[in-house]
């Protein structure tokens, strides 16, 4: 029988391919089976696809056709063939019985394109131990194991220290500009599991005595802030009170939690955690850092700030004082030190959420000397005039005659570009608030769409000036194609404004994307705009080599160069 079964496997379609043909060649010599006789059950088999897929592809080759071509072309089907027929189980049962690396996954370790593919199979069979194993050698190689995903990071503790090393060098690196894309790594990789959770939370939490440790424990509160908008929120607040040693004050958390959860705060909670951090149960005061998580401080900045959020007045100086003691430093034995920065801190807080709470129709000049004052004092207070003057800004009657934009506008600017150039860390949020202004813009009549518009880009301008260039750049040409010509005018004259050669390459590659998005360039032909845009389309005509310029830009930039701008 065993005779018989063997014959039949060796005449299968191409069996000399198959990795079992050794073991069957071998089992019928030693029962006698002559040579010739095996090598005709072998070539009855033979159908020689591959060599025929070389073959053909020689021929196309010799026709003209780009070899590099047929090769990607080759290349891709076998891949997509393979994601789709790829077993793990027979994977494991041919690698445990080799008993060695087979010769080939050494050969697509080797190439980049067949690492993909192996990072692409450790996504799907996570399990597989040949894809562990292959994910292994890579890693051992430094062959770029951080590209496999979290699901094979997972099961490899070599691939995930270095994954989650890369990703906190990408998060922490002070030469480049904060990157949201940074994050959703971190968070992609921190939250696949519990148990990639917890060590990446340990480790956050290890570090939070170094001079980064205010940004750890930010980081530790997004990751926190993920794994609740996942639906996990209850594991991870234990985590998070296991590794942060919260356990110790409960009464504090459950504050806290009560809060975060309703995603609103009350006069209970409210009055417990005064309570507990003025001192007034005797005990020990709970630690500041219980009150600053993100979520936590943005329903306590909006309760004392935001004139949209109603709160009772009676417990307003209860507000006050937990919002000062959250941002203040602590000091020894976890209270707050006496008439330092806490005292400051709560004055300004006080004087600015009276002109916020009251929404002051009018800015004069004392006013926005507190407003100045509270911007320079603290951070909180910052973020609280911005939840004031932003909401109003992104309320569609205030384009409106009669709504404030010709009283107020100018003065709301003012304050606003204060704080963008006092406080960086709060440019993100301006960013957006602009995209909600030029989204409510696009449902207004022309004079008040025209009005928002313009006030978004100048306000965009000044964030590029300060560092944002790329940002703003792209925000502008999801703009443009939407924008009135004088707004289009403005955008580009601001751009131009703000820059001088030598450009870099993602520079002129972003400003010839707004030509590509302006219906009619002959807009640009203005006094105040022909003269900076003719520097510029001259100076990229001039370098366009060195510019290596795709066939948009190009285009892009032909279309200029035929407007006469002398």
């Amino acid at each position: 029988e065993g005779s018989v079964l063997g014959k039949h496997k060796l005449a299968v379609e191409d069996a000399v391919l198959e990795p079992w043909v050794e073991d069957v060649l071998r089992e019928r010599s030693r029962a006698g089976e002559k040579p010739e006789e095996l090598m005709d059950h072998l070539g009855d088999g033979y159908q020689g696809y591959a060599q025929m897929a070389n073959l053909l592809c020689e021929w196309h080759a010799m026709l003209g056709d780009d070899e590099k071509a047929l090769d990607r072309e080759v290349r891709g089907y076998l891949k997509a063939v393979i994601l789709r027929d790829f077993s793990p189980t027979v994977a494991d049962s041919v690698f445990e019985k080799a008993g060695q690396t087979p010769q080939w996954l050494d050969k697509m370790t080797a190439e980049p394109e067949w690492r993909d593919l192996i990072y692409e199979l450790s996504e799907m069979h996570p399990t597989c131990n040949l894809m562990q194993y292959a994910m292994a050698e890579i890693s051992q190689k430094g062959l770029e194991a951080d590209k496999a995903g979290p699901e094979a990071a997972a099961a490899n503790l070599a691939i995930f220290r270095t994954m989650f090393r890369e990703a906190m060098v990408a998060l922490c690196d002070p030469s480049k500009e904060p990157s949201t894309d940074d994050l959703e790594d971190l968070k992609r990789l921190a939250c696949h599991n519990e148990h990639a959770y917890v060590y990446v939370l340990s480790v956050l939490q290890s570090l939070s005595g170094e001079p980064l440790g205010p940004s750890m424990r930010r980081v530790a509160q997004e990751l926190q802030r993920e794994l609740a908008s996942r639906g996990k929120g209850r594991q991870a607040e234990l985590f998070h009170t296991a590794v942060s040693g919260g356990a110790a004050h409960t009464q504090a958390c459950a504050a806290l939690t009560s809060m975060m959860g309703t995603r609103k705060t009350n006069p209970s909670d409210i009055l417990t955690l005064h309570k507990l951090y003025a001192g007034e149960g005797g005990g020990e005061r709970p630690p500041a850092r219980l009150m600053q998580h993100p979520a936590f401080l943005e329903l306590l900045v909006q309760a004392v700030f935001d004139p949209r959020v109603k709160t009772n007045p009676s417990f307003q100086d209860q507000y006050d004082f937990l919002l000062a003691y959250a941002v203040s430093p602590p000091g020894g034995g976890g209270a707050v030190e006496d008439g330092g920065a806490f005292q400051a801190t709560s004055e300004a807080i006080k004087r600015v959420r009276q002109l916020s709470k009251e929404d002051a129709q009018t800015l004069p000049d004392h006013v926005m000397l507190v407003l100045r004052e509270g911007i320079e004092a603290s951070k909180v207070c910052s973020m609280g005039i911005l939840l004031w003057l932003g909401g109003k800004l992104c309320e569609a009657g205030f384009y409106e005659p009669g709504g404030g934009f010709e009283r107020l506008a100018q003065p709301y600017v003012r304050v606003i570009q204060h704080i963008v150039l006092t406080h960086p860390s709060q440019r993100e949020w301006v960013l957006g608030m602009l995209g909600r202004v030029w989204a409510l813009s696009l449902e207004m009549a022309t004079e008040e769409k025209v009005h928002a518009m313009e006030l978004s880009v100048d306000m965009l301008v000044l964030l590029l000036r300060q560092g944002m260039v790329l940002r703003c750049l792209s925000v502008m040409c999801r703009w443009l194609p939407t924008a009135e010509a004088e707004v289009q005018r403005r955008c580009l004259v601001g751009v131009l404004g703000a820059a001088a050669p030598p450009y870099s390459l993602r520079f002129v590659a972003a400003v010839l994307g707004l030509f590509g998005v302006m219906q009619n360039l002959e807009l640009l032909h203005h006094q105040d705009s022909k003269g900076l845009v003719g520097e510029f389309v001259d100076h990229v005509r001039e370098q366009r080599g060195k510019y290596n310029l795709d066939d948009d830009a190009n285009k892009a930039l032909e279309r200029a160069i035929a407007v006469s701008w002398a």
